[in-house]
């Protein structure tokens, strides 16, 4: 048996990939950059809704699938990655780390928070 079985009935519903980073101006300013690269996966753009005192650039937009499946989440500060979808880690890992490698460069980030995790 594989150390990271893939199972036929996927034990979870959805996985969340997200890291948060010192806030990087040019996020805000070219959201399209970061679109260019993954528009043809991730094609449909949901603007976030705003209530009253919230800081528009702290809210992602998300891109999504065709089939509302995967999800790809950046702002000012942050950038998360979500399939509803699992089909097991290696696959996970995969697109998680090609779709922040894309945005890290992008915009040039560097240095993530957490725990010194550093993105080139």
């Amino acid at each position: 048996m594989s150390q990271n079985p893939t199972y036929p009935n996927a034990p979870l519903i959805e996985a969340v990939f997200e890291i948060r980073f010192p806030g990087e101006p040019a996020i805000e300013c070219h959201r399209d950059r970061f679109f260019q690269l993954i528009r043809a996966e991730y094609k449909n753009v949901w603007v976030p809704t705003l209530r009253e005192g919230q800081a528009p650039a702290l809210e992602p937009y998300q891109f999504k699938s065709d089939d509302g499946f995967c999800s790809v989440l950046a702002a000012i500060n942050r950038f998360g990655f979500s399939p509803k979808k699992y089909e097991g880690f290696e696959r996970f890992k995969s697109e998680a780390l090609r779709l922040i490698g894309l945005f890290a460069s992008s915009y040039e980030i560097r240095k993530v928070k957490e725990d010194g995790f550093e993105v080139y």
